[in-house]
């Protein structure tokens, strides 16, 4: 569907009137004061930030120059493991390993917030 000029949406038109939308949508039902309404895009942001974060996807890290240079799943005696290194254009580059992807990829999102 085009706007009154005749351009058709691009998808990040499409997705602020979907957030929008459902933002309005949680104001009407929950009933939020109007302090905490203006407030709403913010916590969907944080909200969405936390879940990418909980299940283990780099995205965030790729937003800050990085590149993933090897993931590695693997067992150990029998119990599940893996492993993120990245790499980063300045030259640095970060490990990860754990028994999730959220718990590799936490201990490098530690490991650079001391640098």
């Amino acid at each position: 569907m085009d706007d009154l000029t005749g351009t058709p949406p691009s998808v990040r038109d499409i997705e602020e009137a979907t957030r929008a939308v459902q933002e309005a949508m949680v104001r009407d039902i929950v009933k939020l004061p109007p302090g905490l309404a203006v407030q709403l895009p913010n916590i969907h942001r944080c909200l969405e930030e936390l879940a990418r974060q909980a299940t283990g996807c780099p995205d965030d890290l790729r937003a800050d120059g990085w590149s993933v240079a090897v993931h590695n799943d693997y067992r150990i005696d029998g119990r599940a493991c893996t492993f993120w290194l990245l790499t980063h254009p300045d030259g640095r580059y970060v490990k990860g390993e754990g028994s999730t992807d959220a718990e590799a990829l936490g201990k490098i999102r530690v490991a650079l917030e001391g640098k």
